[in-house]
């Protein structure tokens, strides 16, 4: 054990990797930075600060004790919110992120600093699954394999969203994942969705994977295309697509992976191809499957049907308003659509028969606005944008991540999540402002040629 300012590391844990998990921790750094100068409010760039944290947060965790006060101010933010918050977030951690570097490099700097092998090898071999837990469907598949393979139990296995696998109630699944990198020799399935890219989470784990240099493989829903991948684990990466013609060859790479990696004797070959083929079916459905229980009614959705020909579903919508001042609100709405045929997005309108938006606005018709605009979910949270900064931040976003609704698309058997921002200026009558009604409120979908979707909501005033 080697002390440095007080505190205890233990070297035979990491001095030969060092160097390089400094480089790759420091590359994260500048990656960031330079994508905040160019793009300050872009998506990559709240993946690139996520993908940073994470990989700094695993080093300095696995080389500095829990009492070190630079880790403990390092950890003591919470990365949710905007670009903005994420900034004033690395503001806050930069001088204990910066000062746990330097001491980092004064201890391999040293020249009675005795070089260690690695001992990853001593560690007991593990699998990780990174996911979101939007995707526990097709997570589960994947588990069914791998147990097939010989990785089944806790202490080869976690999967946080498969029962058996799942961490123990009441553990911070943060301080978990710490110590699984610590204490095992990780293998890190990634598993890239839509979802994924989404979740500051799963941006963190990533990060922490690949500064680390655990081993990983990555593979890819059917509705997530190579180009979509971001970040540190990115398309240059040779990865598992789902639902493609090489898919069942790469499926056998991944088992023989697995089998090297924890020394396990080849399952049978006649029912791994049938487990396999079985797996290939199901989930090059999955999606499919999936929205035709919606199309025969089974209570999960929050939309009407018109006619026989619908081929675009709600699955969940989120209506959050917030009151700024007498006759001003604003408002972040989230839906999740599912389509059973490709759909060419028209018009999407806010409404409520009652009324309530002065005619003077922009885009409305008294009882209508017209939401001309989207962004991907989750970019923004409308609870951590300031009130007199909300139009700033929605424009600088929009600018930059927005898409046009009349030019949109979701293909065939595809999920997808879209969030739209306005404030809401209220009609004017001569002894003030119009209550802003509190039901009967709906969006209104036009699509395709005469396709017609319409979804109820229930404002949640924040």
């Amino acid at each position: 054990m080697l002390t440095i300012n007080g505190n205890c590391m233990d070297l035979a844990r990491n001095t030969t990797l060092l160097p390089e998990q400094l480089s790759k921790v420091q590359e994260l750094e500048s990656h960031y930075e330079k994508l905040f100068k160019q793009y300050p409010t872009s998506y990559e760039t709240i993946d690139a600060y996520m993908q940073l944290y994470g990989a700094a947060e695993v080093l300095f965790q696995r080389n500095f004790s829990s009492d070190d006060n630079d880790l403990q101010q390092f950890r003591s933010v919470i990365n949710k919110g905007d670009h903005l918050v994420l900034r004033e977030n690395w503001h806050k951690v930069y001088v204990p992120y910066m000062s746990m570097i330097d001491r980092l490099q004064e201890l391999f700097k040293q020249p009675n600093n005795t070089r260690v092998e690695d001992t990853t090898m001593d560690k007991k071999p593990k699998v990780f699954i990174s996911h979101s837990s939007e995707d526990k469907k097709l997570v589960k598949e994947i588990v069914g394999l791998f147990e097939f393979i010989g990785v089944k139990g806790k202490e080869n296995l976690l999967c946080s969203s498969v029962d058996g696998y799942r961490i123990p109630l009441g553990t911070d699944f943060a301080d978990c994942l710490r110590e699984q990198f610590a204490k095992y020799n990780l293998f890190v399935v990634f598993v890239h969705t839509n979802s994924y890219y989404l979740s500051p989470i799963c941006l963190n784990e990533m990060g922490a994977a690949w500064a680390v240099r655990s081993e990983y493989y990555s593979i890819l829903s059917p509705d997530f295309d190579y180009y979509d991948m971001k970040g540190v684990v990115n398309n240059r990466e040779i990865a598992l697509k789902l639902g493609t013609e090489d898919c069942s060859s790469r499926l056998n790479e991944l088992k023989n992976n697995l089998v090297r990696f924890f020394g396990l004797p080849q399952p049978d070959q006649e029912r791994w191809e049938d487990l396999k083929k079985d797996f290939i079916d199901k989930i090059s459905g999955r999606k499919l499957n999936e929205v035709k229980l919606i199309e025969k009614g089974d209570g999960k959705t929050n939309n009407s049907i018109t006619t026989e020909t619908d081929y675009l579903y709600s699955l969940s919508s989120q209506f959050r308003l917030h009151r700024v001042e007498e006759g001003l609100y604003q408002f972040q709405l989230d839906i999740k659509f599912a389509a059973l045929e490709d759909v060419y997005f028209k018009d999407v309108f806010l409404c409520n028969e009652n009324g309530f938006v002065e005619m003077d606005m922009a885009n409305a018709e008294g009882n209508v606005l017209h939401l001309i605009r989207g962004i991907k979910s989750n970019v923004l949270d409308i609870q951590t944008i300031k009130s007199e900064l909300f139009d700033e931040t929605i424009d600088n976003v929009y600018k930059k991540m927005s898409f046009y609704i009349e030019d949109h698309r979701i293909q065939k058997n595809a999920l997808e999540t879209m969030s739209f921002h306005s404030p809401i200026y209220l009609k004017r009558e001569s002894d003030g402002y119009d209550d802003l009604p509190e039901t009967e409120w709906y969006v209104r979908v036009t699509y395709n040629i005469s396709g017609v979707l319409e979804i109820p909501l229930n404002p949640n005033m924040i």
